[in-house]
């Protein structure tokens, strides 16, 4: 009898010290092909539920050597089992693209509130500053409510306010987060201008629509969304009154879900002198907030791109100007997991004088596609008679969008040279492309019937 007894109350103890944490929530992660879906905590060990999501037919693996870290102790608790993978095996995802699995680890102390997920042979796999700790209405920070991008519900639908953890934008500047406290149905937020010092303050009321309403010291109250809806306008403009003329600019942004633990604290643009073809490329330095400001002199509009890793954000600014941009991790992150090139980076947005024409460059790009496989085979088996025959569909369906779009963004005149000179640089560049590397293929010894061709 005292045996069973005995029996009960320590698998009742065993009941009593586990712990299930459904999504936990964390700081940053390097990638996220693996999701942690549930945190199990018991006496025997710790269990993360892990939802993969890859390529279909493309593979994973777990090697075994990932280990948890209290993150306020640094002490690790090393890897026990896997359930549903096999470790140190290439395991194909199936036609979902998706698999569940389960990793177990030795049990964490009880005190233990935060830790990082990390994986010594996989860069995409370090999740840093996973709570453990239940959220409560208590414990939950008031911007929760209110946290992210918000647009204008007018027809042009501008980005004006991005609030986050330690940074809030508007007017085109970035302000650090100086105090957050509820005052009745409204979230009061004191903010401080990073360049400038000066303060001001936002009172946010969220709707019961998902909605807000903003008002900014003291200014008359306005409705918001988060949604970035379809372009159904632009402002108007008269065209470029003076298009060559010297000016710095100034690019600024903030990356959401940024952590100078993700490897890289610098982006980079490619800047360059199209007339006398030199090249200068500019350092992007990254704050520690994920917030970010680069100036630099142009002699006229350029389109360009902020390059972190792989990945290239596309934009539009003019000399003098200042453009802000948000930048999403998560969506880079997605697009590293779709392991394709063409692959679209979502919810990027931009604030200031050029970024309608910013935001018309990024999607109008998506809009006439053309892969480079396409241009890779062609060169190999077709003639330049043939391959100009061959891209005459492209070309007709490229001009076909670009009138379509042209009567959205008539009022700006920008906007229509952009659309016209972006079709005519983009049929004009491959042609050039299609010759330079067929020059290149025969200077190399490649030989092909359509290559010769070319000579007579």
């Amino acid at each position: 009898m005292k045996t069973i007894l005995l029996c009960m109350m320590l698998m009742l103890s065993g009941m009593l010290t586990a712990q299930t944490i459904d999504n936990p929530p964390f700081k940053a992660r390097s990638g996220s092909i693996g999701n942690i879906t549930r945190i199990e905590r018991t006496p025997e060990g710790t269990r993360v539920y892990i939802h993969a999501i890859f390529r279909p037919h493309w593979w994973i693996k777990e090697e075994g050597d990932s280990y948890l870290e209290d993150a306020a102790t640094g002490k690790k608790y090393q890897f026990k089992s896997a359930e549903g993978i096999e470790l140190n095996k290439e395991v194909y995802m199936p036609d979902s693209g998706e698999m569940d699995y389960v990793l177990t680890f030795e049990a964490l102390p009880e005190e233990t509130q935060v830790i990082h997920l990390l994986s010594p042979s996989d860069t995409e796999g370090n999740t840093y500053d996973i709570s453990l700790v239940p959220q409560t209405d208590k414990t939950v920070s008031p911007l929760v409510a209110i946290k992210g991008n918000w647009f204008k519900t007018d027809d042009l639908n501008a980005w004006e306010y991005g609030i986050y953890d330690s940074v809030t934008i508007m007017n085109n500047r970035i302000f650090t987060n100086e105090n957050v406290r509820k005052k009745g149905k409204r979230i009061e937020i004191t903010v401080k201008d990073k360049q400038n010092g000066e303060t001001r303050t936002l009172l946010v009321t969220p709707q019961k629509d998902g909605n807000c309403k903003i008002q900014a010291n003291g200014e008359k109250e306005q409705l918001y969304t988060r949604q970035k809806g379809t372009t159904k306008t632009i402002a108007a403009d008269t065209g470029f009154q003076q298009f060559f003329h010297t000016d710095t600019t100034c690019l600024q942004g903030y990356i959401d879900g940024y952590d100078r633990r993700l490897g890289f604290d610098t982006g980079l643009i490619y800047l360059s002198n199209i007339i006398t073809r030199e090249d200068y490329p500019t350092v992007i330095q990254i704050d520690e907030d994920g917030s970010f400001l680069c100036k630099f002199v142009i002699k006229h509009p350029v389109e360009q791109s902020v390059t972190l890793g792989n990945n290239w954000i596309p934009f539009y600014i003019e000399p003098g100007q200042t453009l802000t941009m948000y930048i999403d991790w998560e969506a880079l992150l997605a697009r590293s997991r779709a392991r394709d090139y063409y692959f679209p980076i979502k919810n990027i947005a931009y604030m200031g004088p050029s970024a309608p024409l910013s935001y018309l460059l990024k999607e109008f790009s998506s809009l006439i596609p053309y892969r480079y496989e396409d241009l890779s085979n062609s060169r190999n088996r077709l003639t330049p008679s043939q391959y100009k025959e061959h891209m005459k569909p492209f070309i007709a369906q490229w001009e076909h969008t670009a009138d379509s779009v042209i009567q959205i963004c008539q009022p700006s005149a920008k906007a229509v040279r952009l659309i016209k000179n972006k079709t005519n640089l983009q049929a004009g560049g491959l042609f050039f492309d299609f010759l330079m590397s067929r020059d290149y293929l025969r200077e190399t010894g490649y030989s092909q019937p359509s290559l010769e061709s070319a000579r007579r």
